[in-house]
Order: structure tokens, then sequence, then C-alpha cells
């Protein structure tokens, strides 16, 4: 199931502790590391340098399989350098 299903079924909270578990997956992983994110309910986003990348897609994909296989919760996860972003004139 999707985010937006278990929204419709009223499940905000688990929805919301997921997306909140990605932030925490990269403060953790990180290991103190600053960096941007941003919180959205039923989403999260973040900005971290290059050489945090394998760090993070790592700790990324260990949170969506967790929302699998503890809620059955399909989440996306993608990243994307920020010159590919600027270059789609995003920023």
């Amino acid at each position: 199931m999707s985010s937006t299903d278990h929204l419709a079924a009223r499940r905000y909270k688990t929805v919301n502790m997921v997306a909140a578990a990605g932030i925490s997956a990269l403060i953790n992983a990180l290991d103190g590391l600053d960096f941007p994110f941003a919180f959205g309910g039923d989403d999260a986003g973040f900005a971290v340098p290059a050489s945090a990348q394998p760090i993070a897609a790592e700790a990324l994909a260990a949170v969506r399989h967790w929302a699998q296989d503890e809620f059955n919760i399909s989440i996306r996860a993608a990243m994307m350098p920020v010159t590919d972003v600027r270059a789609a004139g995003v920023m």
C-alpha cells in the first residue's frame, strides 16, 4: 500500500512516523553531519553532500524495507545531484 492509501484509511500517525524515520535514520547514519531537511507529514526531503551519498542511500533503503515489512507501506526514495536540480531550473 502507498502512503496515500494509508492516509485514506486514517493511519496518519503511522505515515507521519515513517516519514520522520527517514530523517532520524539519516541523522544517525551521518553521525553528526549537519544537513538540511524538510518534513511534510507524509514525506521528507534532504540535502546531503555527495561524499555522504552512499551512507544516505543505505540508510534510506533500510527505512524503505522497514516500512514495508512493519507497516506494509511502500515508500519511494530518490537521489539526484543538485546540479541536475539546478539544470532543470528548479533552484
